[in-house]
């Protein structure tokens, strides 16, 4: 049998009893879900692709109560059993509201413009935006933990393996583009922000990758069906952190956890105001990443097929492509092909995930060979799930010349996903 129940605070609540339990204790088995250590946990961006993994991983955990997600336009991976409500938390009022009417024990921050949004939208979401949700956290009497979802790009690259005690993080004043900086000085805010009435800490996530991804292996199987694997931008000689992201979702429940249980209070445990590399573990050069992608899709491209293209070239075709643009649209439209994303290919970074695993008992779900796997079998099993129609430019030479850029932009399409193309025409922003 199965009870359908209305808490306090208005939310429903299932309750699936033996047809023998009495009401009366049905209803009290509801009540003391409240109880459970991590209670209603609050996932802002929950309808993105990391938030909706980490909404899966807290339905599946036994200590959580409800999972409440907050969206601007809640329409996207949604699941059965946790609750959607739309609201921006760049608005003092909403996000008041919504703690309110939630009143979650657990705030879990994932949300964030895009890589490629302007400076003015990285400074509003990323930092202002973090703040302002933040102070009401603490300000709100039900919230007792703040978990933040940081990334690897708000750390200083250098050429050694980095640890939490060694890495440096961007601020607002130091960093290669808005959103190293933004996401650097809102991860510093957050763990300062740390006290006895609200534990805070922050998880340091990669480059993702995994079901549902728009970001990294789209772009990657579409790489393949338009058969251009052959093509190499760079010598392949950087290393990069990746995460299968159903790791990244269940670190994040782990630091929840550990904010709660009452359990890290000694200098080697503490979890409050520290920031966690996570990852898979091992890693690995950005192509050999790319041609393990295509090999599990069934690329049979030779290694005396491929074709290097100079970084030098590359970078000097962004150059132009930045300074057209600038002249073309008087300084309001960024070309896709631009210097600050092929940078990345450069940078190398890598780091220790000890940490992670010592005071969180973090564990990769899998490791990277298993999670590409996982992911072009779900892709084969799910084909076309993501189609969506895209608004072309027509005509023109300079329309022509940016179609034919784009068989030399797969590394940043890689990166930050070719949704990003179009967000930076239209200012959209990916939460």
């Amino acid at each position: 049998m199965c009870f359908i129940l209305v808490d306090p605070d208005g939310f429903v609540v299932k309750a699936n009893v033996s047809t023998s339990l009495p009401l009366s204790r049905a209803i009290f088995m509801a009540a003391s879900q409240r109880d459970l250590l991590l209670g209603t946990v609050l996932v802002t961006g929950g309808c993105g692709f990391l938030g909706s993994h980490i909404v899966e991983a807290l339905l599946r955990e036994p200590q959580c109560a409800r999972v409440v997600v907050v969206s601007r336009n809640p329409k996207d991976f949604r699941f059965p059993g946790a609750f959607y409500l739309a609201a921006d938390i760049t608005d003092r009022a909403a996000v008041r509201a919504v703690l309110d009417k939630v009143k979650p024990r657990v705030i879990i921050h994932t949300v964030s413009p895009s890589y490629l949004a302007k400076a003015t939208v990285q400074l509003k979401v990323n930092y202002e935006g973090t703040k302002l949700l933040l102070a009401c956290a603490t300000d709100h009497p039900a919230v007792k933990a703040f978990v933040y979802t940081s990334s690897t790009l708000a750390v200083v690259s250098t050429e050694r393996v980095e640890t939490e005690q060694t890495a440096v993080l961007c601020s607002l004043t130091s960093g290669p583009n808005a959103y190293a900086r933004t996401k650097g000085a809102t991860e510093t805010y957050v763990c300062l922000a740390n006290g006895t009435a609200l534990k805070t800490t922050a998880i340091r996530v990669p480059g993702l990758y995994g079901p549902r991804d728009k970001t990294m292996m789209l772009p990657l199987l579409n790489t393949l069906k338009e058969g251009r694997t052959n093509i190499q931008l760079g010598d392949n000689s950087k290393y990069f952190e990746h995460v299968y992201v159903q790791s990244a979702a269940r670190a994040h429940v782990l630091a929840a956890r550990a904010l709660l249980d009452g359990m890290h209070n000694t200098l080697h445990s503490k979890v409050d105001g520290e920031a966690f590399f996570i990852s898979d573990g091992a890693p690995m050069k950005f192509w050999d990443f790319a041609r393990a992608v295509w090999a599990a899709a069934g690329d049979t491209t030779r290694p005396e097929d491929i074709k290097v293209i100079p970084m030098w070239l590359i970078l000097s075709l962004a150059s132009i492509g930045e300074w057209c643009y600038w002249v073309f649209t008087c300084g309001q439209k960024s070309p896709t092909l631009r210097r600050q994303n092929l940078e990345v290919i450069g940078t190398e970074l890598r780091f220790s995930i000890q940490k992670a695993r010592t005071r969180l008992g973090y564990e990769p779900i899998c490791d990277t060979k298993e999670g590409i796997r996982r992911t072009v079998a779900w892709f084969k099993e799910h084909e076309g799930w993501n189609r969506v129609e895209r608004v072309q430019e027509q005509g023109g030479l300079f329309s022509r010349l940016l179609q034919a850029s784009r068989p030399l932009i797969v590394p940043w399409r890689v990166f930050f996903g070719s949704s990003f193309e179009s967000s930076m025409f239209e200012g959209k922003n990916f939460c």
